[in-house]
């Protein structure tokens, strides 16, 4: 399965979320979905989280999952290639509506100086986008919020959901009470290097806080089916502030 993901275009001093066309998976049950923009805030600096969000074919619904990847990916985690391993194709075939969202720092989403990614500003990115979700610029009809997060997202998401009354349930997949560690060791040297010296992020201004895996550490995954995803990673790596995300 193949899909038409565009760039979002970025509209950072918009009141609400900027929208680009709609997305359609091709398949038997396709699934509509358009890449937006939310305006977020850090200080008094303006910026923007970027995702993809999907509504159930023919169906309304109240309820949106907001989903947060971990540390070394974008949101590319949740729709996979192949839709046998699509976590918004699996959810919008059973009525429930996605919106899969580029961390700060990763993806499409804005790239402040590294020294300002850190968890704190994750959490208060995240809370923008559900603040967003509640008044209604995003998902009109959207009563409820289930917050799911993936390995480090799900440290992020667990931050973000203890503000009383923003969100309705929280799914935390891939993580522990340890989770400071397995996130030291995934930005170590021995995993990571800065973006900038990898030929395609060179020219984009990211300072040396920004890093990408090394080439080839993830470009093949075999599932237990047996079946192997050739998965580009350009659009599968994320960006993260070395250290910085401890803070």
């Amino acid at each position: 399965m193949k899909y038409n993901r565009r760039a979002a275009v970025v509209v950072a001093a918009a009141g609400i979320a900027s929208f680009a066309a709609p997305v359609v998976a091709a398949g038997a049950d396709p699934v509509p979905c358009q890449e937006i923009t939310v305006p977020v805030v850090l200080g008094e600096s303006p910026g923007w989280i970027a995702g993809t969000l999907c509504m159930p074919a023919g169906e309304a619904t109240t309820r949106i999952q907001v989903l947060v990847p971990g540390l070394t990916y974008n949101r590319t985690y949740f729709d996979f290639p192949d839709p046998e391993y699509s976590y918004v194709q699996y959810m919008a075939q059973h009525g429930e509506a996605t919106l899969a969202i580029d961390r700060l720092g990763t993806g499409q989403s804005w790239h402040p100086p590294s020294g300002r990614v850190t968890f704190a500003a994750h959490v208060s990115t995240v809370q923008q986008v559900i603040q967003a979700i509640r008044a209604g610029t995003i998902a009109p009809n959207v009563t409820s919020v289930v917050l799911v997060g993936h390995s480090y997202g799900s440290a992020v998401a667990s931050a973000v959901a203890s503000t009383p009354g923003l969100v309705d349930a929280l799914i935390v997949t891939s993580t522990g009470h340890s989770w400071l560690a397995n996130i030291a060791l995934a930005a170590s040297p021995v995993t990571m290097w800065p973006a900038a010296m990898e030929r395609r992020f060179r020219g984009q201004g990211l300072d040396p806080g920004y890093l990408t895996t090394w080439p080839g550490l993830t470009v093949v995954i075999v599932p237990d089916s047996g079946h192997v995803l050739n998965l580009d990673r350009s659009r599968m790596i994320g960006w993260t502030a070395a250290l910085t995300f401890l803070n």
